[in-house]
């Protein structure tokens, strides 16, 4: 889902994957009673949902839309009449989904997301459909999640789960119509979305990962405690997976030494590891700190497009791809040793050139600016005064957002004020101390998750 969960996700336009206006970190779960958390008789289980939520970091909300007795095709009366129950459509996704409030704070706590995750199935075998028209409903359901009229605002990608297998001692005819269906939702992910491809990805072939009489015991359509946590752990797995997949996730770290992690020894981690280990997977911190540069010409390295294009479009993992670009979120942090070289106006002005280059097409979706950290009490009071003045100027550049990208320009962490001298900044030395880079990764971590939320 490239160009879906970011798209909110980080704005984050992300008009890459996931994600989603009011937090792309939200997965709602779609589905019956095994999306809802029905065990097996006589068993005790962790339901799938909460066993992926467990096995996802960084951030992620797992959020429970599942209902017992529905289906695609639950609308219908079973053969010889009665038997009509909730149906997954449109209505069905305004009224349980879009106007759910259940904390009551007046907005919806499921819509918008960054992912609907969608099985559905088992109940739809008894209502004299063809596979083909299941197909259809499903189909119908997947385009009111994506909303594609009037304007997206529901989910930014759908992941297709197959529905599991049916129990064994169903009634006739019951496993071959549900491996139909199946067969169906394959059909209908594998080709992703006719109209946006990378907003319907498949999801986990439960159909076929799930074993009858293991997972799905012999005499009840109800996943077991083997199956929940099977099906959860498989589901976590395909979503990192399909995330791994989506270059919006990474996040590239600019700055001069202390980014480099320059006299941070073990066992010092250095803030950007720190950021990594935070957020986890499917984050992907991308550090290319270099020492002594900065946005001023004398220095070895000026921070410019062409050494940002360079930095982050090398290979250096070898994978043959750019390791950082196109990005998600740059984060930058630098002032220190351009104190000597440029007015705190001049030096706010190329920080806003800097800014505009990386929002540029096909670089990064979105970008954090962090305070330079007080510099060591022995610099003096003049050196003290000098970063004082460039921290104002990234706290006036991020005031407001980018003047014409929008809300894609935040306030990192302001680190001039949240570290310390002495404790974060050793009284002779710039570089940051073992709790410096703790405590920075630590804030980052915090305000780059708030920063997505709220987006």
């Amino acid at each position: 889902m490239r160009t879906g969960l970011l798209l909110l996700l980080l704005a984050i336009t992300l008009a890459a994957s996931l994600g989603a206006t009011c937090t792309g970190l939200r997965i709602v779960m779609i589905g019956d009673s095994n999306t809802a958390g029905v065990c097996a008789p006589g068993e005790s289980c962790t339901p799938y949902r909460t066993v992926m939520q467990q096995q996802l970091t960084g951030g992620w909300q797992v959020l429970n839309r599942g209902f017992s007795g529905t289906g695609v095709a639950t609308d219908l009366p079973l053969p010889g009449g009665g038997g009509q129950w909730f149906v997954w459509n449109c209505p069905f996704v305004e009224l349980f989904i879009d106007q759910a409030d259940p904390d009551g704070d007046g907005e919806s706590d499921f819509f918008p997301a960054g992912t609907a995750q969608v099985m559905l199935g088992s109940n739809d075998v008894n209502r004299g459909i063809s596979a083909g028209e299941w197909r259809q409903r499903m189909s119908d359901l997947i385009d009111c999640l994506l909303e594609l009229e009037p304007a997206p605002g529901r989910a930014v990608g759908v992941i297709l789960h197959t529905p599991p297998p049916m129990y064994a001692n169903a009634p006739a005819g019951w496993a071959e119509t549900l491996a139909g269906f199946a067969q169906e939702a394959r059909n209908l992910c594998q080709g992703g979305h006719p109209a946006f491809p990378e907003r319907l990805r498949c999801g986990v072939d439960a159909h076929s990962e799930l074993q009858p009489g293991l997972h799905v015991p012999a005499n009840d359509p109800h996943l077991t405690t083997a199956g929940h946590q099977l099906m959860g752990e498989l589901a976590a797995a395909r979503f990192l997976e399909i995330l791994d997949e989506d270059p919006a996730l990474r996040i590239g770290m600019i700055g001069d030494s202390n980014t480099a992690g320059v006299e941070c020894l073990p066992p010092c981690v250095k803030f950007s590891d720190v950021l990594q280990e935070e957020l986890s997977q499917p984050w992907n911190v991308v550090s290319r700190g270099v020492a002594g540069s900065g946005l001023s010409d004398p220095l070895w390295v000026t921070w410019d497009c062409t050494q940002v294009d360079a930095s982050f479009g090398a290979d250096q993992d070898g994978d043959g791809e750019a390791d950082g670009l196109p990005g998600g979120t740059a984060h930058v942090m630098l002032g220190y040793n351009d104190t000597p070289h440029l007015a705190p106006a001049a030096w706010g002005q190329r920080l806003s050139d800097l800014v505009d280059c990386l929002l540029a097409p096909g670089r990064f979706e979105q970008v954090l600016v962090t305070t330079p950290p007080p510099p060591e009490a022995n610099a003096g009071v003049n050196r003290l005064l000098q970063v004082h003045s460039l921290a104002e100027e990234v706290r006036a550049l991020t005031a407001g957002g980018h003047p014409e990208a929008g809300q894609r320009l935040f306030l990192g962490v302001d680190a001039f004020l949240e570290l310390q001298q002495g404790v974060h900044v050793p009284d002779h030395t710039a570089h940051l101390s073992a709790a410096g880079h703790q405590r920075l990764g630590e804030l980052l971590a915090a305000r780059f998750l708030e920063v997505v939320r709220d987006r």
